[in-house]
């Protein structure tokens, strides 16, 4: 059972008078032009017809990170808790834990997980979504609205 069911793990941390340790600073890409032809400051007067069909590489980059199997499902049960690896690799059959790591870590990297030890004992580690990890939260939410629309399971 986690310690203060509601509470976030820096708020039980803080009362136990441990320190969470510091998240990891997201990478962030410089603004982008729609299109090669146009300039950003451009973008809100030209038409559509005239830009080259070119994919925006930071929505690349999102859907490079995020588009990985097993993600989308990571992010969409720590937007419901924080929580530690036993519960993520119970809640996600067929994710094995090896995979489990790399994807947890993959996250933290890119600043959308924050990964608290809590030495204990026994020692606990929890993983819960950085705040740019919860702004996913609408996102999951419309995919989760459009995949109840859309079940072949109705």
């Amino acid at each position: 059972m986690l310690p203060l069911a509601g509470a976030s793990v820096r708020s039980v941390l803080l009362r136990k008078g441990r320190k969470p340790l510091p998240a990891a600073q997201p990478t962030r890409l410089p603004p982008v032009s729609p299109c090669p032809k146009h300039t950003t400051a451009e973008a809100d007067n030209v038409e559509p017809q005239s830009c080259e069909l070119v994919l925006c590489p930071r929505v690349e980059q999102a859907f490079s990170l995020i588009g990985k199997r097993w993600t989308g499902q990571l992010i969409a049960l720590l937007l419901l808790r924080d929580a530690r690896f036993s519960e993520l690799a119970r809640a996600i059959p067929g994710l094995s834990e090896r995979m489990l790591a790399e994807r947890l870590k993959e996250l933290e990297e890119h600043g959308l997980v924050n990964r608290t030890v809590d030495p204990g004992p026994p020692v606990r580690v929890l993983y819960g979504l950085t705040r740019s990890g919860h702004e996913l939260e609408p996102a999951i939410a419309k995919l989760r609205e459009w995949a109840e629309g859309h079940s072949s399971t109705s």
